[in-house]
């Protein structure tokens, strides 16, 4: 390899980081991304990219996250410190302890942080606030941060929380972005997946993600019960642990209007996402200020409205009231939960309004957003 290179760590890798490697080949770069899964959209990896392998992170239950996270770790060390000694690294959050690396490795870096870590673990309750673990990975992040040579993050307030760890190194917030050539508004008499499973001419309440064993996702069968409007079908696309439960739930209360469908090709996103005549994001008030799903932002591109179930002030809240495009409710407030759904449907110009606000938030999130990673100088 020559000077210019590096490599790039990303447990499960999307469309996202194969835009910033591809930016970064454009570049003159040349480019190795250590990685457990690739998920390809329209946009492919640059065939110059070398791929390392590493065991591929599974959400399904606690347990297993942190055991992909761990064996992650141990595999992503292992190919820096023989096969990548000297060259500089471009590591994103995931798997959480890769941000340690640079503890072991003598390699310059840079960061990315979509997940705050260790915060994360004391806000969802997985350990105290005051245990050793916490202390000690936070000591860790401030010995780490100040020696990296670029900090990204996507928000201003993960920015804001990132700068205690950082200190006087400047923290660069790069937004999530879309591609609204890949996603966009289908015309659901011409699209094929609704096609396929019979839901032209419904209202889609849409859910897609994982569906692990600490997701809310059951709580949709609860709204659902108490809409009487036949038009409006709830659909839940995805995986996890918690599938088999909300399916027997859902037989349980008899519903008629309730749809669960697996995991979809990459294919076919752009047909089964704008199927969501509304979509539902969940973002536990743990989570409101540490991380933003990605997912999001996919929806405003096929023009989709947001229901977020999520607490007041959080990311998700703010862009949905700043752009006007969707509402906020606490996952508790089944009856507001239950009005707004029903209201969007029947208010054609409310529906439509906020449609044109989805389309135009994701204007301000474009692709162009991963040129960004390049133009910022480094620090030594």
């Amino acid at each position: 390899m020559h000077n210019k290179s590096i490599v790039f760590i990303n447990q499960d890798s999307g469309y996202l980081i194969i835009d910033i490697i591809n930016a970064y080949v454009e570049d003159g770069y040349s480019c190795v991304l250590i990685t457990g899964r690739l998920i390809e959209r329209n946009t492919l990896l640059n065939p110059t990219v070398k791929v390392e392998r590493i065991i591929t992170y599974d959400r399904i239950t606690i347990i297993r996250r942190f055991y992909t996270w761990g064996i992650g770790f141990l595999q992503i060390w292992w190919k820096v410190v023989f096969k990548f000694p000297k060259i500089e690294l471009f590591i994103v959050s995931n798997p959480p302890f890769a941000t340690l690396l640079p503890l072991l490795v003598k390699n310059p870096f840079q960061l990315l942080i979509f997940d705050i870590f260790p915060d994360a673990l004391s806000e969802f309750g997985y350990l105290a606030d005051n245990s050793r673990l916490i202390k000690w990975w936070r000591k860790s992040n401030k010995k780490i941060f100040t020696k990296a040579r670029k900090i990204f993050t996507i928000t201003e307030s993960m920015k804001q929380i990132l700068q205690k760890y950082a200190g006087d190194k400047v923290v660069e917030v790069i937004p999530i972005w879309t591609d609204n050539s890949f996603l966009k508004p289908i015309n659901p008499a011409e699209n094929p997946f609704m096609i396929k499973h019979n839901l032209t001419g419904k209202f889609i309440v849409m859910y897609s993600g994982n569906i692990g064993l600490s997701s809310d996702v059951d709580v949709l069968i609860d709204i659902a019960a108490e809409i009487k409007n036949e038009d409006i079908a709830f659909l839940i696309i995805g995986d996890g642990a918690k599938k088999e439960k909300i399916s027997e739930k859902a037989k349980k209360v008899n519903l008629n209007n309730f749809i669960l469908l697996p995991w979809q090709p990459a294919v076919e996103l752009p047909f089964s996402l704008s199927c969501a005549s509304l979509a539902v994001i969940f973002h536990g008030k743990e989570a409101s200020k540490l991380t933003v799903p990605s997912k999001l932002y996919n929806f405003l591109s096929v023009g989709a409205p947001l229901l977020c179930l999520t607490s007041t002030g959080s990311e998700i809240d703010d862009l949905v009231t700043k752009y006007e495009c969707g509402r906020s409710f606490d996952q508790k407030d089944i009856t507001k939960i239950v009005n707004f759904i029903v209201e969007v449907a029947e208010n054609k110009e409310l529906y439509n309004m906020m449609k044109a606000n989805s389309i135009k938030a994701s204007s301000d999130f474009n692709v162009t957003n991963f040129t960004k990673f390049l133009t910022v100088p480094l620090s030594d």
